[in-house]
């Protein structure tokens, strides 16, 4: 236990040497210390690595759960790795860990990043759990980011119905789908309302416009 809190600490503070050398050193490892190597490298910019770990993961027997997907999720985003992805993704399925609103927002991402936008948005249609903020804006910006600005206008629209308020991301994600869609009057029309919806304008958006 208290090797696997060390561990925790050196790959939260980025120091993925120490707990790789830690890790590997550890005569008994549970699923903690797994997670921690595996989010450790994909949030310190080494996702092969974090793939890695999650390879040998489950050769070793061990289920991954929630925290371990999220990890592997956010390495295939980084890399644009679609048929890792999917295996992962089809794993929560079995698993049914796609009851968690974070697994879900986590694969639309990835879908979303490695470019297949129309399976970003079946996993979006189709979640059990009720979805959140980061849900929506995670769609917007996947449409926006693939050049799709009416859908990501739409999508906007009705994340509003559904009674969610949007905020700075939400907008920022509107107009980036009006920059790379060239839909100059909605996206003026959209920096402007911004100031009725009570949401602060920062560089990023001024950026965008």
């Amino acid at each position: 236990l208290l090797q696997t809190t060390l561990l925790d600490a050196y790959a939260k503070c980025g120091d993925l040497n120490c707990a790789s050398v830690m890790f590997e050193e550890m005569t008994s490892r549970d699923i903690a210390s797994w997670n921690a190597m595996i989010a450790g490298m994909a949030q310190g910019n080494r996702p092969n690595e974090a793939l890695e770990f999650f390879k040998r993961m489950r050769e070793n027997g061990l289920s991954p759960n929630e925290v371990t997907v999220l990890g592997a999720l956010s390495a295939c985003s980084q890399l644009g790795a679609f048929k890792e992805g999917e295996k992962i993704y089809d794993y929560i399925r079995d698993q049914k860990l796609d009851d968690n609103v974070n697994v879900c927002n986590a694969v639309i991402d990835m879908f979303g990043k490695c470019g297949f936008v129309n399976k970003a948005f079946e996993v979006f249609s189709g979640m059990k759990c009720r979805k959140t903020l980061i849900t929506w804006n995670t769609m917007v910006m996947a449409y926006a980011m693939h050049g799709d600005g009416v859908k990501a206008l739409e999508l906007f629209k009705l994340l509003e119905r559904d009674g969610l308020g949007p905020d700075r991301v939400s907008y920022l994600a509107a107009l980036c789908a009006c920059n790379h869609a060239g839909l100059v009057d909605e996206g003026l029309k959209l920096f402007e309302s911004m100031e009725e919806s009570g949401v602060d304008k920062n560089v990023k958006h001024y950026g965008s416009v």
